[in-house]
């Protein structure tokens, strides 16, 4: 289908410009001929652009469902209010249709920088048809779009996007982890208050009151899995985490002479799965920011999983790819030369796996 649209915006070109090299007077009856063949053009660029493919066929028993809750509390900075003094956190869930089918797990997702609550819409259908109630948070202001209970939108802070630009390679370790401490930790502050009021039980979705909330295993890519990670040292209730090539920003304790970072030698204390892209596999032992990936990758722990996907980039581990494998592969540099199909089910066999052996 993308090779048919393709096909008719070269031959919608062609044809502008003939019609703008035929000598036909006046100018505004050219313009009848112009304005819609530049419309044709502009939906064709549009469907080669975003074809949006279908999901991932699910391997599960359970058909899904899905439905929306939304979460408030009290923040003292204006900068992430979504109202006076609050911040509301709109959380999309995934899970099987009938309430019987659950099997009682909850899974929290945290997106990454520019993401959105659906980001990872294949696995989450994956999950969910297995059983698992997922619930994937928008991070207002740090997500691409955010949309509250009284169906506004929030759009992505402009600053933040600029400064998350210009941390990319940067040799300031300093900067580069004070701005990570700082926005990992809104996406902290939501997963932690939407967690701790399922636990109070101030939601009435019923999907979120019968999932188990003690035992919660935190999903997360990029920022998101930085945030998972850094709850997964904190929390007692957690349960498990998933990082979708995600630093361990959090354990790092100082800065040292060399200009490097020290990070803990303190254990992880629950089941980890890290999921790597081509876009850093093989330069794990190169980057500052991820010596302490490195070491879990050569960790002697059963406990320790990781994965690398061949063929992907980093935004190739979500479903971007799914619906604009062009755009993908420009911001990834050209690495995602598997197709969306095969990445994205290998990323929901190994979760799947992971989840199986806790």
């Amino acid at each position: 289908m993308e090779s048919l649209w393709l096909t008719l915006l070269v031959i919608a070109g062609v044809v502008l410009i003939l019609i703008i090299l035929r000598k036909i007077r006046p100018w505004r009856k050219k313009w009848l001929f112009i304005i819609p063949v530049l419309v044709l053009m502009a939906y064709a660029a549009f469907q080669v652009l975003f074809p949006v493919h279908p999901l991932v066929t699910v391997t599960g028993e359970y058909s899904v469902g899905k439905s929306e809750d939304y979460f408030t509390y009290a923040v003292n900075n204006e900068q992430y209010e979504t109202s006076d003094g609050n911040r509301e956190v709109p959380v999309s869930l995934w899970h099987p249709e009938k309430i019987d089918d659950m099997n009682g797990k909850l899974i929290l997702f945290s997106h990454g920088s520019f993401g959105v609550a659906d980001s990872n819409d294949s696995l989450f259908n994956e999950l969910a048809s297995h059983g698992y109630a997922v619930a994937s948070l928008s991070h207002p202001f740090h997500s691409f779009t955010a949309s509250l209970e009284d169906q506004s939108n929030i759009r992505i802070d402009m600053a933040y996007m600029k400064d998350v630009l210009g941390t990319q390679g940067s040799d300031d370790l300093e900067k580069t982890l004070i701005d990570l401490e700082n926005w990992s930790q809104l996406h902290e502050d939501d997963i932690i208050q939407v967690l701790e009021q399922i636990q109070g039980e101030e939601t009435e979705n019923p999907f979120l009151q019968t999932a188990n909330s003690d035992e919660v295993i935190l999903m997360g890519h990029s920022l998101g899995g930085t945030a998972a990670l850094n709850l997964g040292r904190e929390r007692e209730d957690i349960a498990a985490v998933v990082a979708l090539e995600s630093p361990f920003s959090g354990d790092i304790t100082n800065i040292n002479e060399n200009n490097t970072y020290d990070f803990t030698n303190e254990p992880y204390p629950v089941p980890l799965l890290n999921i790597y892209s081509d876009s850093i596999w093989n330069v794990l032992d190169e980057l500052a920011l991820y010596e302490q990936n490195w070491k879990y990758l050569n960790a002697e722990n059963g406990q320790y999983k990781n994965v690398h996907i061949m063929g992907s980039g980093h935004i190739g581990l979500t479903d971007m790819h799914r619906v604009s494998p062009i755009l993908t592969n420009i911001f990834d540099g050209g690495l995602n030369s598997e197709d969306y199909t095969t990445i994205l089910k290998q990323i929901n066999e190994a979760v799947l796996v992971f989840l199986d052996e806790l």
